[in-house]
């Protein structure tokens, strides 16, 4: 089962991170978006920088949680990701990430034995969250700048033209990634594949938290969306169903910079 689960949590956080990092990225003709592009540029010139990405997808029945720590070091270029999963028996690790600048390692049983990962990137993990900005003010339906607990909040919510778009590209780079991993696919992983394909988007809104130093401290994605639900047939397999609505919710949080930690120890 957690094998399988493994896969599936995998497929899922490719799929959010590739839904809502499309939809946040920067133009330069709306009022508050110098201040989000500059907080990003506050993040990028950062040493040190400790922070948590969670993803969050809810239906009628069910919740699915992942979660990606991270540890980067900007100026070498090294950084350690903790992923787990939560479900209805608690949290539990299933991949820790490694780089030294050079090359990616990773720990698939949390045993602290690294793999090299050859042909891996050195990005480090969900750093776009914090640092990439690229929609336009025509695909902005609606934006509020407000003061909160000592923060700048601005928010900013999406036209429906402009949420059809995003999905579609998603959308084309998982179908990508499905057409070299399908030798390595079974049928609920299939099943999943087409029904994040059949998804849509209903409404989407994005969130950026700024402190006092102007740097960006969290940025909150919200999505409602519509799907074929998973459903069991006679003979045991699984197909698609009728439509339900599912909310899709992924944070980035800033949760330290600039700390005296390496990465390497």
């Amino acid at each position: 089962m957690r094998k399988r689960q493994k896969k599936d949590v995998l497929i899922l956080l490719v799929f959010m991170a590739l839904l809502c990092g499309a939809a946040v990225a920067g133009a330069s003709d709306c009022r508050y978006f110098g201040h989000v592009k500059e907080a990003m540029r506050a993040v990028r010139r950062l040493n040190n920088l400790h922070y948590m990405y969670i993803g969050n997808v809810t239906d009628n029945s069910s919740s699915q949680i992942s979660k990606v720590e991270v540890w980067a070091d900007q100026l070498t270029g090294g950084w350690q990701a903790d992923y787990s999963m939560v479900d209805e028996d608690g949290e539990w690790p299933y991949l820790r990430r490694y780089c030294d600048g050079k090359q990616v390692y990773e720990d698939m049983n949390w045993d602290g034995e690294f793999d090299m990962n050859i042909g891996e990137g050195l990005e480090i993990p969900q750093i776009d969250e914090l640092t990439i900005l690229p929609y336009n003010m025509k695909d902005v339906a609606s934006e509020v700048m407000e003061q909160e607990d000592g923060y700048t909040v601005i928010s900013h919510v999406f036209t429906t033209d402009y949420t059809t778009q995003l999905l579609q590209e998603s959308q084309e780079q998982l179908q990508n990634m499905w057409q070299r991993r399908a030798a390595n696919m079974d049928g609920t992983t299939n099943v999943a594949f087409d029904q994040y394909q059949q998804t849509r988007v209903a409404e989407a809104k994005v969130t950026y938290w700024l402190d006092r130093e102007k740097v960006l401290r969290r940025k909150k994605m919200t999505m409602t969306l519509q799907r074929p639900h998973v459903e069991p047939k006679a003979d045991g397999q699984l197909a698609l169903g009728d439509n339900e609505k599912i909310y899709m919710t992924t944070s980035v949080e800033v949760l330290a910079y600039n700390y005296n930690r390496s990465i390497t120890e």
